[in-house]
């Protein structure tokens, strides 16, 4: 028997808390500085690792702590 594909046609999210340790550059968002009082960069992330302490599934949702 040969191999099935199976499309998944819903969306499925996992939520990861935990800390973000990477290398990367920015720029000043020149758009935003024009006529705001704040500073806006652009983040350019080009090496990551995520030390993971938990992770919800879609039916569990986001983290109490992350929700307005």
């Amino acid at each position: 028997m040969g191999t099935k594909l199976v499309e998944i046609k819903h969306p499925r999210k996992t939520f990861i808390k935990g800390t973000l340790r990477g290398k990367y550059w920015a720029s000043a968002d020149e758009l935003n500085l024009i006529n705001t009082k704040t500073e806006h960069f652009n983040l350019n992330i080009y090496e990551a690792e995520i030390r993971v302490t938990d992770i919800h599934k879609n039916d569990i949702g986001e983290f109490d702590d992350f929700k307005n």
